[in-house]
């Protein structure tokens, strides 16, 4: 008796395969299994820069460049002048951020932070804060100039 196959055929979907005297057709059952993980998409942050001069309505800009100004419209930096407020909007990947302001002569610098995960820093003499910036977190960078 000859048990060995005679012709096989797929069809796109199975595989039949028929004995050496063509009465015999058998499907062939293939388990396959699918290692297929759908990405858990990872929340955007924000960073709300604002800037505040005192006495309040003292003029005076401010030249600040940000690590992420190209994702908010300011690649090449921008000037602050009081009461001024950039806001990314939810469009910042987690991560660390860098804001640095030019304080010019007569001016001096203090910087407050709210930050719900409390990782960012800033230096007021330096002009510089870090962001670190956590899923779906706001962090808020106020800069208070005062004219000295």
């Amino acid at each position: 008796m000859d048990n060995k196959p005679k012709d096989i055929c797929f069809d796109g979907v199975n595989i039949w395969v028929a004995n050496s005297k063509g009465n015999s057709v058998t499907k062939l059952i293939i388990e396959t299994t699918s290692a297929t993980t759908t990405p858990t998409p990872i929340a955007q942050g924000r960073i709300v820069l604002v800037n505040h001069n005192s006495p309040s309505g003292t003029p005076g800009s401010f030249d600040v460049t940000m690590s992420y100004g190209a994702q908010v419209g300011y690649p090449n930096g921008l000037k602050m002048t009081d009461g001024f407020v950039v806001d990314s909007g939810y469009r910042l990947a987690p991560g660390t951020y860098t804001v640095n302001e030019t304080v010019p002569a007569g001016w001096q610098l203090e910087i407050a932070i709210s930050d719900p995960s409390g990782g960012s820093l800033s230096s007021g003499y330096l002009g510089q804060v870090i962001v670190d910036l956590a899923p779906g977190e706001t962090v808020t960078v106020v800069l208070y100039n005062t004219n000295t």
